[in-house]
């Protein structure tokens, strides 16, 4: 597991990763599961819960879209 600084990260849950790359933001009440590898210079919102064995690839960004559509 390798956690490569620098870093944001706010009340966040991570499981056991593999890597989370640098320059990366990491938003309250987010759950990162198991195995999964974020590259740099990614964003993910509030509220996010990405499952396990994932990969986030450099420069993702996860964003909320709470419009209601209909």
């Amino acid at each position: 597991m390798k956690l490569v600084e620098p870093c944001n990260l706010y009340e966040c849950k991570i499981r056991d990763y593999k890597l989370i790359g640098p320059f990366f933001e990491i938003q309250k009440s987010v759950v990162i599961g198991a195995k999964c590898w974020v590259q740099s210079h990614s964003f993910i919102c509030s509220q996010f819960k990405i499952s396990d064995n994932c990969f986030i690839g450099h420069g993702r960004m996860f964003t909320n879209n709470l419009v209601k559509y209909g």
